[in-house]
């Protein structure tokens, strides 16, 4: 019962892994549902040696056949390719990708999606373009990570390219997949900038961000907390893609602003003691221009 009961409840969206020595198998299995980088045969084979059938492994087991279908894609879409082969492991199994084209289409229409992409085109275009690196530059990876936590931006990574120039630029960006992965982790704790731009990439938390910062103003210069501005706070903490907000550190050039405001926002909305940088409380990264 043990072993695959913990098994099934991994698949019903549960991350608790069997032991130590399986968490990064079940861990990229959980993280398909944004990217297909798993080796769906290497899945395959634990499924197996744990005894699990059923469901998980016909989803897998359809996911692998549909590695090899080949879609047409958009020329701008060689620039959003996917970082794995595949589809998730989650119920994608019976939806197969939308072409590049549509997908692209459906991201660039929406506000926070589009805005997104614009982003990771900005700011991928070394690593796009070929420059040697061993590394994935900091404004790819967080303007990825902004993409990947969009439905829309989940299904641009679906997309299958069907020549040689977009396979190519699929190899450069993989450079930039480890850390990607990480930072889409529920329980992974990021930059507020990066927790902010996953924000601003939902329609809803981005204006709810919006009003928080017109109305805490005067919070943000350490005066007052006023009814609006907890009011603002509340709402902006309801949002789903606000979750990153509430726990994220402080880091770059403006770490002390932002430390700062998450100071006055302890002391002045919730009557608490000065915290720290890594205190639980809302911050973005255009305080510092609130400030100055």
């Amino acid at each position: 019962m043990g072993i695959k009961k913990k098994q099934v409840n991994h698949f019903s969206n549960k991350t608790r892994a069997f032991n130590e020595s399986d968490d990064v198998v079940l861990t990229c299995c959980d993280l398909s549902k944004t990217f297909d980088c798993v080796d769906h045969s290497v899945i395959l084979e634990k499924l197996d040696v744990y005894g699990v059938r059923g469901l998980p492994q016909k989803l897998l087991q359809q996911q692998k056949i549909k590695e090899n279908t080949k879609h047409g894609m958009w020329w701008m879409m060689v620039f959003v390719m996917t970082l794995f082969d595949g589809v998730s492991c989650y119920g994608s199994a019976a939806h197969p990708p939308t072409s590049c084209e549509e997908a692209r289409f459906k991201c660039a229409q929406r506000e926070g999606c589009g805005m997104a992409l614009e982003n990771y085109l900005t700011g991928c275009s070394a690593v796009l373009h070929g420059y040697q690196m061993d590394y994935c530059p900091g404004i790819c990876r967080d303007s990825l990570i902004a993409l990947t936590s969009t439905d829309e931006g989940k299904a641009l990574m679906t997309c299958k390219c069907s020549d040689d120039f977009c396979e190519d630029t699929k190899k450069r960006v993989e450079i930039c997949r480890p850390e990607v992965m990480i930072a889409n982790m529920n329980e992974t704790v990021v930059s507020c900038y990066v927790a902010q731009l996953i924000c601003f990439a939902d329609p809803a938390c981005s204006k709810a961000l919006e009003y928080y910062e017109h109305y805490c103003k005067s919070m943000f210069y350490g005066k007052k907390c006023t009814s609006r501005c907890r009011n603002s706070i509340h709402i902006l903490r309801r949002q789903e893609k606000s979750a990153k907000l509430r726990n994220c550190f402080c880091a770059g050039r403006d770490s002390a602003n932002c430390t700062a405001i998450q100071n006055n926002m302890a002391k002045l909305c919730y009557h608490k003691k000065i915290l720290n940088c890594s205190s639980m409380y809302v911050v973005s990264h255009f305080y510092s221009q609130v400030i100055l």
